[in-house]
């Protein structure tokens, strides 16, 4: 059996997996299925679908956002409806499971949704704010919305793409230094420069003290962009492989080297939040959420369709410790 660890292994196993990855919609909160099938589902027009972006860009749980969305199905236009969105959100506070990455913004969410709604209005309707602009114009809009910062605003603005709008992203923020450690150092994998990893679970960590650092930014940004030409070109062609879904995909990448992610994990994730809403009694949320795994997973991405799971944690282990992936057998 390969062992994909290894530096000449690794690209084969990259390739192969981000193309798992864009054929099943497998990214963080399974987004690239949700939200393109919520939005057929339910027939919701443009300025739905832009309102349930921005909504799940507060919560990074699409169910959630659906609960939200049910309740306010459009954006108020008045101080009485906003009132009673607040109200509303108060009273649901334990029962609204927000994103890890959102958990301390998640008592902002009603007020970054009105600086979002003046941020619509100045410009006329949603979809106009979100047209015929740059990705750099784009960025400067959504850091006009209460609670964003630089990872939130990236996953938004992925949002907005998914929902039609907007545009792809044209920089990897590989200078970010901190915000973008996790997929840079996934990059460092990938090219086989472990040296450079900057982790401390990594052997022999990088300080994080690197020597032109702007010089090493701007070779990793070069390399993205080489990547992804050569995807496209060695017949990977997919709308939705650009610098949003590379970023996941080379944390993924990355944290498969430190146990904690593998192969359909976040489809794994994404069961689990169903599970959490089920079992406090939301099952009629959530029947769509089922519906849209049982059309378009294969039942080795539905963890939901095995007795009896391997534990989470050995799952992440395999890669780690074996050099192949769990479920790996189905892709590679």
């Amino acid at each position: 059996m390969k062992d994909y660890r290894l530096p000449e292994n690794r690209r084969e196993y990259f390739d192969a997996l981000y193309q798992m990855n864009l054929q099943y919609g497998i990214m963080p909160g399974l987004v690239y299925l949700y939200m393109p099938k919520l939005a057929e589902h339910f027939g919701w027009d443009d300025e739905q679908k832009l309102w349930f972006a921005v909504i799940n860009g507060c919560t990074q749980n699409s169910i959630t956002s659906l609960r939200i969305f049910n309740h306010s199905p459009e954006i108020p236009s008045r101080p009485a409806e906003w009132r009673l969105l607040d109200e509303w959100f108060n009273t649901e506070w334990p029962e609204l499971q927000f994103d890890t990455d959102r958990r301390h913004q998640k008592k902002e969410t009603v007020r970054a949704l009105y600086s979002y709604s003046k941020l619509a209005s100045e410009h006329g309707s949603q979809s106009r704010l979100w047209s015929g602009k740059s990705f750099a114009q784009y960025w400067d809009l959504a850091d006009k919305i209460y609670s964003f910062g630089r990872l939130s605003k990236f996953s938004y603005l992925e949002y907005v793409t998914i929902m039609g709008f907007g545009a792809d992203c044209d920089t990897m923020f590989f200078n970010d230094k901190s915000g973008s450690k996790s997929h840079r150092n996934g990059m460092f994998f990938l090219l086989g420069h472990d040296d450079l990893v900057w982790d401390k679970r990594h052997p022999n960590s990088h300080s994080g003290e690197y020597e032109e650092f702007g010089k090493i930014c701007n070779w990793l940004e070069a390399k993205a962009d080489e990547f992804l030409k050569d995807f496209h070109t060695r017949g990977y062609p997919h709308p939705y492989a650009g610098k949003f879904t590379l970023e996941s995909q080379l944390c993924q990448f990355k944290n498969g080297f430190f146990k904690r992610r593998f192969p359909g994990v976040y489809a794994d994730m994404a069961h689990e939040r169903i599970e959490w809403y089920d079992e406090r009694g939301f099952q009629k949320e959530t029947e769509v959420f089922k519906a849209i795994r049982s059309a378009h997973l294969p039942d080795w991405l539905r963890i939901e369709t095995e007795k009896k799971p391997i534990p989470r944690a050995r799952r992440a282990a395999q890669f780690a410790e074996t050099g192949f992936p769990y479920r790996g057998e189905n892709f590679l």
